[in-house]
C-alpha cells in the first residue's frame, strides 16, 4: 500500500514518467522544478504529456502563499460529472513477447492522445527510480502533433527497420545507457512507439518485442476518478498487483492544476481537519515546496484512500475551491486492476 506521505512523489512521477515519450526535449519539464531523477542521459528530458499546457500552468512544487485565502475569489461550481460507466480508453495493441520477469505494472493516457502501457519486474509497482529494467508499448493516432513527421521519416528509410511484416525506424539507440526506441506505423491512421530500457542488448530486445505486437482485444485504461476536466493533462493507473495500486489524474480547473490520487493506502490524519464528501478529513497547504499545493485527503471506502491538489503558478488554491472541487468529483469505490502484475 502507499503511504500517504508519498503522496507528493507519485504526482512528480506521474508526470516526469511521461518525459519519455514524446519527441520534443524543450517543451515541457521546465515547469518539473523538483521532479523525480530523471532516466537516461539526454533522453530524459523528452516532453511529457506532448503539451505546452503543463509549461504554462506549471507544476510549481517550491511554492510561495501569496495572498490570504479568504482575499481570492472562488471559482465558478463545477459542471457535473461524467456518469462512472463511461467507458474507459482502448489500448488495441499488446506483445506477444517480453522479456523474462517483466509483468504489466501501469496503463496511463496522456493529453497528446496516446496510450500506453509499461512492463517491468513488477516488485515495485511500475517505473519508480528509473534504474529497473522495462519495456513501455504508446499508442497514438497518426494525427498525434508529436508524431506528425512519423510518415516522413519512414518514407526517408533513415535508420529504418523492418517491424513486424513493415516497415519502422530506430529514434533512439544508446547502449551506454541500456535504452532504445522503435517507432512504426501497423496501419495509415496509427504510430506505435516502444521504449526498452534497462536492459542488456536493448535495441535487439525492442526488435524483438516489436515484432511481436498485435492487435488484442479491447484492453482498457480507466481511472476511477471522474471530475472536470480531469482527462486533460492524462492520468494513469499503476501497481504491483491488483491489491495495491495508485490511479493519478491531472486537469484544469479554473486557473489552476488540479491533481487527483486514488490509492489503497491508510489515513493518517494531519494539518487541519476538514469535513469533505460527507467525511472527515484533513487539508494541508505547504508552500516550502514539500507538497504540490494544496492537498486535502479523505478516506473512502473499500481501504482507499483519496488525495486532491490545487495549485497555479502564483499560489495556493484556496481550501472553499479544493473542497468544491473534491465534493465533485465522481469515485469508483470498486474499481479493480486485475491486469496488474500479469504479462
Amino acid at each position: 500500500m502507499t503511504a500517504p506521505h508519498d503522496t507528493e512523489q507519485l504526482i512528480r512521477d506521474a508526470l516526469a514518467r511521461q518525459a519519455e515519450r514524446a519527441p520534443h526535449p524543450q517543451r515541457v519539464l521546465a515547469g518539473l522544478h523538483q521532479g523525480r531523477t530523471p532516466r537516461r542521459g539526454s533522453f530524459r528530458l523528452l516532453a511529457a504529456f506532448a503539451a505546452v499546457a503543463i509549461v504554462a500552468v506549471g507544476v510549481p512544487l517550491s511554492l510561495r502563499l501569496l495572498a490570504p485565502v479568504n482575499q481570492q475569489a472562488p471559482l465558478p461550481p463545477a459542471a457535473p460529472a461524467a456518469p462512472p460507466e463511461r467507458p474507459g480508453t482502448p489500448l488495441r495493441f499488446g506483445p506477444g513477447w517480453l522479456p523474462e520477469g517483466l509483468v504489466e505494472t501501469e496503463r496511463g493516457h496522456a493529453n497528446d492522445q496516446g496510450v500506453y502501457r509499461t512492463w517491468t519486474p513488477g516488485h515495485n509497482g511500475g517505473i519508480q527510480d528509473g534504474n529497473e529494467p522495462y519495456a513501455q508499448l504508446s499508442v497514438y493516432p497518426a494525427t498525434a502533433p508529436a508524431w506528425a513527421d512519423v510518415p516522413r521519416v519512414l518514407a526517408s528509410g533513415k535508420n529504418g527497420v523492418p517491424v513486424g511484416g513493415t516497415r519502422g525506424y530506430v529514434a533512439a539507440d544508446r547502449a551506454e545507457d541500456q535504452f532504445a526506441r522503435l517507432v512504426w506505423m501497423p496501419g495509415a491512421d496509427t504510430v506505435l512507439v516502444l521504449n526498452v530500457g534497462n536492459l542488456p542488448k536493448p535495441l535487439a530486445l525492442a526488435r524483438r518485442i516489436a515484432d511481436s505486437v498485435r492487435p488484442v482485444e479491447a484492453p482498457e485504461v480507466r481511472m476511477p476518478v471522474i471530475g472536470d476536466g480531469l482527462r486533460d493533462l492524462g492520468f494513469s493507473v499503476r501497481g504491483a498487483s491488483p491489491d495495491g495500486w495508485t490511479a493519478v489524474a491531472q486537469g484544469r480547473r479554473g486557473k489552476y492544476l488540479v491533481s487527483v490520487e486514488l490509492s489503497r493506502a491508510e489515513f493518517r490524519p494531519g494539518g487541519q481537519p476538514v469535513t469533505v464528501r460527507g467525511r472527515s478529513g484533513s487539508y494541508l497547504e505547504r508552500p516550502d515546496g514539500s507538497l504540490p499545493g494544496s492537498r486535502i485527503a479523505v478516506p473512502l471506502g473499500n481501504g482507499l484512500l483519496l488525495s486532491v491538489y490545487g495549485t497555479d503558478a502564483d499560489g495556493l488554491m484556496p481550501l472553499p475551491d479544493l473542497i468544491a472541487v473534491t465534493d465533485a468529483l465522481t469515485v469508483d469505490e470498486q474499481a479493480g486492476y486485475p491486469w496488474l502484475g500479469t504479462r
